[in-house]
């Protein structure tokens, strides 16, 4: 897996923002912070970095020699 370019950086950018956010609102209002908002904000780091992984391999896959572009393109 190439963890370089747009893909990677887009997703670690958001996986910084969004703990970021936690951490800043932890520190200013330590009350807002429960275990919901903390599994929310997993969820979303989680989200993140599969969909970095799916995109990894659906690139693979479109350049495999098994893929076949005419399915893609059906209608």
């Amino acid at each position: 897996m190439k963890l370089q370019g747009r893909k990677f950086f887009g997703m670690l950018l958001g996986v910084v923002v969004n703990t970021a956010i936690i951490i800043s609102g932890y520190i200013l209002a330590p009350e807002s912070i429960d275990n919901a908002v903390l599994i929310f904000a997993m969820g979303i780091t989680g989200t993140l970095i599969t969909a970095f992984i799916g995109g990894n391999v659906w690139a693979t896959w479109a350049k495999s020699k098994y893929f076949r572009s005419e399915l893609k393109d059906e209608k």
